[in-house]
């Protein structure tokens, strides 16, 4: 074998592979992909159920101020306003304003009544302690039975459905 005799060997010139393409996405790029949009829609359905409950808890600290505020200074005259008040207030909130905002006397209380879950408390405001809630913040003075005033404005508070379902009602 003579190496002068030798032929030159047909090779061509060393080509580069093609750059790396963005696309198709390694399996790694789509599993974060999806633990990022699980993420998303787990912070907005915590948001959604912290908020479904926003309503209750708001009104369930209202009722614990009157209640401390009574406890303070005993005055039932102002505890039967504030509570009317109250109620008032959070019926507004949960229900169209067409519907409730009209209601006086006795069928303030019968719609009061329709909120209370709890049997114990079944017609508490039309027949027990909560029909006081009609005239009771008009009068100069007044004697009520507040233990059991508080205990049925609490069970309605309680009894309040979600806000969502409230909507849904509307």
């Amino acid at each position: 074998m003579n190496p002068a005799a030798q032929q030159p060997l047909p090779l061509k010139d060393i080509h580069l592979p093609d750059p790396i393409s963005w696309w198709p996405l390694a399996p790694g790029w789509w599993g974060l992909m999806i633990l990022a949009l699980l993420l998303v829609g787990l912070f907005f359905l915590g948001r959604s159920l912290y908020r479904r409950g926003q309503l209750r808890r708001e009104a369930q600290k209202a009722l614990q101020e009157i209640t401390t505020q009574y406890a303070t200074h005993q005055v039932d005259r102002q505890l039967a306003a504030d509570l009317s008040t109250l109620l008032r207030r959070i019926t507004l909130s949960y229900s169209p304003r067409s519907d409730v905002a009209s209601l006086t006397d006795d069928a303030w209380l019968y719609f009061l009544d329709r909120g209370v879950v709890n049997s114990r408390f079944k017609d508490g405001f039309s027949n027990g302690a909560g029909r006081v809630l009609i005239d009771a913040p008009y009068k100069p003075t007044v004697n009520i039975d507040s233990a059991a005033l508080l205990e049925i404005c609490t069970a309605w508070v309680e009894s309040l459905p979600h806000k969502t379902e409230a909507a849904k009602n509307d």
